[in-house]
């Protein structure tokens, strides 16, 4: 007999949607809540931190773009770019220091943030800790094509006073990255 019940409930259709019992609620309320599309998680913001605008000897520059990527990956709403030499291969990323030299950058690399740098030489000894150097930072869009410079900026420093400086305000920083991206309509 219960062969019998077994097989006729196996043949019938399932209205198990149509029809619930009491028990059934709690069953298909967990499923729904397993099933049910969750909310996106936050998008990471994709940053690429450009060599700076550097009218001094690069070699005895201090190196701002290694102090900006260190402290910009501390922050896990962004996600920093590796630096693509292949991919920019016979395009001109050195020496932007504005928006409308990003334009052949654009099409090579895929970030929502590029970060430019300046560094200008105010005094030269030939040493790079006894060098004094000033510079400043741009943030550029590239979603809605706008730029605006940072609050971070230093004169007459010296390479590790720029890493300092630019360490010490790193959450300044991030922040003005963040909200210059979240101002896209």
């Amino acid at each position: 007999m219960f062969f019998v019940v077994c097989l006729a409930s196996c043949s019938r259709p399932d209205n198990s949607a149509n029809t619930r019992s009491e028990g059934d609620d709690t069953i298909k309320t967990a499923v729904d809540t397993i099933a049910a599309p969750s909310k996106p998680a936050l998008e990471k913001i994709s940053i690429l931190v450009l060599p700076p605008y550097n009218v001094a000897d690069a070699s005895i520059a201090p190196n701002i773009r290694k102090f900006l990527e260190e402290e910009i990956a501390k922050d896990s709403s962004m996600g920093l770019i590796d630096f693509p030499f292949r991919d920019l291969m016979n395009v001109a990323y050195q020496n932007v220091f504005d928006k409308r030299y990003c334009k052949p950058l654009v099409g090579k690399v895929d970030a929502d943030i590029f970060i430019m740098s300046k560094l200008d030489q105010k005094k030269g000894a030939g040493e790079q800790d006894a060098d004094r150097w000033s510079f400043a930072i741009r943030i550029y869009d590239v979603k809605d094509d706008s730029q605006t410079n940072s609050g971070i900026k230093g004169t007459s420093l010296s390479g590790p006073e720029i890493a300092e400086l630019i360490r010490s305000r790193r959450k300044e920083l991030t922040g003005e990255i963040r909200n210059h991206y979240q101002q896209q309509p």
